[in-house]
This record gives C-alpha cells, structure tokens and sequence, in this order.
C-alpha cells in the first residue's frame, strides 16, 4: 500500500503498462473534507480535520461559537499530543480503507462469511490505528456513546446486544491477527476523536463533543 493519506487510484506504469496502486489527494463524498494534497502524518490529517471543524464555528450564535472554540482547542491540544506520541510500525503503517462501509457495500455468503465488498468510490489510504474499527452498526465509541450521542442517532440493536457482539468481534479479531487487535485498542480515543471532526449532525456550541472530550481527557 503507497504511504501517506489520502485517496487509492491505479496509475499506469508507462514502462510495462501496468497498473500500480497509488495514493493521491482526499477524495470526500462531502466536499468540505477534500484535501488538495496527500498528506504524511497523522498529526497533520488531524490538523487537517480540526480546521475543517473550526470552520464550521462561522455560523453559530455568539454564544455557541466561543463554547465551540473552546472545545476545539481542548481536542486540539489532547488529540495532536497524543497522535505524536505514537511510534509503533504496526500502528502508522498504511492501509486501505473503505470510506462507506455500510451493511448495504457488504456481500455475504450462505454460511455468513463475508465475500466481498462493493462501491469503492470513496475510499482512503490511512494509518492502521485508525482504520481498525468495530463494525459501523456496533459501535458505542465517541458520538456513538449513548450519553453523548445526537437524538437523531439510531442504532440497529439493543445496548446489551451490541456490547456482546463487540467483545465477540474483538475476540475473534485477536485470535486471528493480535496485530490488527493491537491496532483496534490503542487507536480508541483517536478514532473517536476523528469521527467527532467528520461528524454533521446538529450540536450546537459543540457541546456533545465537549462533553465527550471532558470526559475522555478527565478536564472540566
């Protein structure tokens, strides 16, 4: 997988026509989360999403806005430390994600095994400790925490089923690959943090985030 963040294509080889994997700039199905170039480092794709978030301050109240600012500055200041922090090969190196990994992109045999996986339009190359994620419908992570989760939020099973099917997902991944285990729980707080930032439905001076943020950074 070519290194650095940002979207796959297949760029020809003039020397022996072939194609070779290739990464490029974000490509986002929202456009205010397209990048017009690859970028190298977590902390700089997290800085990346910090400024898109800021920007979106510009339309709320008074009020709202320096609650909001307020919040970003605390993410920004715990969620760059940490992502600096991080020096494991295992954890930084490359992978190819797909960016719309809904049920409906997902073929599954008779017998319950996956056996493919469609509609790569939107697509990223990224670091594993933020690729390596439960399975969009079970997550309780981040603002898919009940206690700081929008009232438009719905989810496709009970509390309890989902803490179930979790620690059945993260048992079968670790028994199969303890790396990519590894990745799952150390990126955690990481990947929360990024799906606060790629987060659009409606909060207000941020205040769902923030509590999110006081809570996880024990600030506040």
């Amino acid at each position: 997988v070519p290194q650095g963040i940002g979207s796959a294509f297949f760029q020809v080889d003039e020397a022996d026509d072939t194609s070779v994997l290739s990464v490029g700039p974000i490509v986002a199905a929202n456009i205010e989360y397209s990048h017009s170039r690859v970028m190298y480092s977590m902390s700089e794709y997290l800085r990346f999403l910090l400024g898109v978030k800021r920007r979106s301050i510009e339309g709320m109240q008074p009020e709202e806005s320096q609650r909001a600012e307020t919040v970003i500055s605390l993410m920004e200041k715990h969620v760059i430390a940490i992502a600096e922090s991080i020096h494991e090969p295992s954890l930084l190196r490359h992978v190819l994600v797909h960016a719309d990994p809904h049920g409906h992109n997902i073929l599954v045999g008779d017998n319950g095994d996956i056996t493919g996986i469609i509609d790569w339009e939107f697509n990223y190359i990224s670091p594993a400790i933020l690729a390596v994620d439960y399975p969009l419908w079970l997550s309780s992570e981040g603002r898919l925490d009940p206690r700081f989760a929008s009232d438009f939020q719905l989810w496709e099973e009970s509390p309890p089923e989902r803490q179930r099917l979790c620690h059945f997902f993260e048992t079968e991944l670790n028994r199969r690959s303890p790396e990519l285990y590894h990745c799952l729980d150390k990126g955690r707080v990481l990947r929360a943090a990024v799906g606060w930032l790629l987060d659009t439905l409606p909060d207000l001076g941020f205040d769902r985030m923030g509590s999110w943020a006081k809570a996880t950074f024990f600030e506040g």
